[in-house]
């Protein structure tokens, strides 16, 4: 959040503020996994060791980089709840990035406790609009738990949603 102040003296009007709200991302020119997914050419790949139309060294290490990232989501207390291949994004690199946290919310896990060096406890209410964001997700990846709705669910709902992006 950029906030712009105005000096002001005795005699001008008082200080106003502006705040300006951003989200600052790396740039995945490449693909998303979807993109993969959907091109011929590129799911033949490169390596030689294609099985039925699929490079299969390449989307095992696609499949690979996901769960670390989602391994790392939870290690930070975290459930992504929208897991799919348009929110896994490939840079120029070939490295994935999983993206796409806006219906993130907090793990009810037990063990889970730090989100970004704050302290959340065992107790913590998993917020106000739990509610709201109940059964929500991409249908076609979302775990049966999840789309029942409701709050009774922790991150292996999207271990389920790994498991459907794993067998595409």
């Amino acid at each position: 959040i950029v906030n712009e102040k105005q000096e002001s003296s005795a005699a001008d009007p008082p200080i106003s503020e502006r705040f300006i709200l951003y989200i600052q991302m790396q740039f995945c020119s490449q693909k998303t996994l979807a993109d993969f997914l959907s091109n011929e050419k590129a799911r033949k790949g490169t390596s030689g060791s294609s099985i039925g139309n699929v490079d299969i060294p390449y989307a095992i290490s696609l499949f690979l980089q996901t769960c670390q990232g989602v391994k790392h989501v939870h290690s930070q207390g975290l459930i992504h709840r929208d897991l799919k291949p348009n929110n896994v994004f490939i840079d120029d690199t070939g490295a994935v990035k999983v993206g796409d946290f806006g219906l993130s919310r907090e793990s009810s896990d037990s063990g889970e406790g730090r989100i970004e060096g704050a302290i959340v406890t065992e107790s913590t209410d998993l917020g106000q609009n739990a509610d709201i964001t109940a059964g929500v997700g991409t249908r076609s990846y979302a775990s049966p738990e999840q789309m029942k709705g409701g709050s009774d669910y922790d991150s292996s709902t999207d271990i389920y949603s790994l498991g459907i992006i794993l067998f595409e």
